[in-house]
């Protein structure tokens, strides 16, 4: 069984980044094609997503995690948008297994270790990442390990660290974005 994400234009980038992270902890990639005007990605399905699931018994799910985040980053990745919607959860032999999916606003640092962006959820953005005008691979990583400290938070409590601060739109970009789309 698979499933099929339907992105409108070209997910190049999420395609590219899926294919070269091979982990137990993030969504398996199988194939893509183009027709105008969406892309569709065939992937791993999953049963569900942590912002729909209540976990119980978190320690083995946050190892998963930061394994997972461990393996990206040490890809020269970062995911830039870790929130619980972009979290799988997948039965496997009756255990339970954590998928980083939504490749989507990802960047590999590679080839230049900087960004003209800003990019993530803000609900689970680190303040501090919102305001900087270049981001280095260090810089973004460590925000992806702020938005993933609160991921734990919301396993926990099933509330966000900070519930007053309502964004006005899901994602938001800060900077130009021209040598990211």
């Amino acid at each position: 069984d698979v499933a099929v994400k339907i992105t409108v234009g070209d997910s190049a980038k999420e395609k590219e980044a899926l294919i070269e992270l091979e982990h137990p902890n993030i969504v398996k990639y199988f194939h893509s094609y183009y027709e105008r005007p969406a892309t569709y990605l065939v992937l791993e399905l999953c049963d569900s997503d942590l912002s729909k699931t209540t976990v119980r018994c978190l320690q083995p799910y946050l190892l998963q995690l930061c394994k997972g985040l461990v393996y990206i980053h040490s890809c020269n990745f970062a995911h830039r948008d870790i929130k619980p919607a972009n979290i799988l959860l997948k039965k496997v032999r009756g255990e339970v297994q954590l998928k980083f999916s939504d490749f989507g606003l990802s960047k590999q640092y590679s080839e230049d270790p900087t960004s003209n962006t800003s990019l993530g959820t803000r609900l689970y953005m680190d303040p501090e990442f919102a305001d900087e005008k270049k981001v280095n691979v260090h810089r973004a990583q460590s925000a992806d390990v702020y938005s993933l400290g609160c991921v734990f938070y919301f396993m926990s409590t099933q509330k966000h660290p900070e519930p007053k601060q309502k964004p006005p739109v899901d994602i938001f970009m800060l900077r130009n974005v021209k040598d990211e789309i």
